[in-house]
């Protein structure tokens, strides 16, 4: 009696929708934000929540950096801090394409909006190099066939630079 009120306990949950994308109390989200940049930057960064809609400005910076937690596919999360150039030109795609997915767009529909912004001016490259930090212990991605745990790192991000300039083959 006991096994079949567990099973059907469990198959209740199971069959109970879910967002594809999960939405964290407001706190636990800015915290996660700021958990991917160093002190004293990401405590001056204007951060952004994922809420229903999309993402939202929790808090105004002072510094122009930015930070908020990226989820490109279900089960993801990754926080991460723009400096102020990939605040003004990465930061609006991540944000649109959060906005996207909310909404049940395919990947394809997202890569092909992005493409079209690009086209249109609204998305431009970094002018300049810069950081991207993901300096956080809690972020989850997708190889392409599994979640995983991915180990702190930065991103830099070099226009017209080629990766021989700088020794990657």
């Amino acid at each position: 009696m006991t096994i079949s009120v567990a099973l059907w306990t469990l198959l209740a949950f199971l069959a109970e929708p879910r967002p594809a994308y999960e939405i964290l109390d407001r706190d636990r989200e800015m915290a996660l934000a700021k958990s991917a940049g160093l002190s004293p930057w990401n405590e001056e960064a204007t951060l952004y929540v994922l809420g229903p809609q999309g993402y939202s400005k929790a808090k105004e910076g002072a510094n122009g950096f930015s930070c908020m937690v990226g989820r490109s596919d279900p089960g993801t999360r990754w926080p991460v801090c723009f400096d102020a150039v990939g605040t003004e030109s990465i930061l609006p795609r991540y944000l649109r394409e959060g906005e996207l997915r909310l909404q049940g767009k395919t990947a394809e529909e997202v890569r092909s909006d992005t493409g079209q912004r690009f086209l249109t001016g609204e998305y431009r490259a970094p002018g300049r190099a810069g950081v991207s930090y993901m300096l956080s212990e809690e972020t989850i991605a997708s190889n392409g066939r599994e979640v995983i745990l991915v180990p702190p790192h930065l991103m830099i991000y070099a226009p017209n630079v080629r990766s021989e300039e700088i020794g990657v083959v």
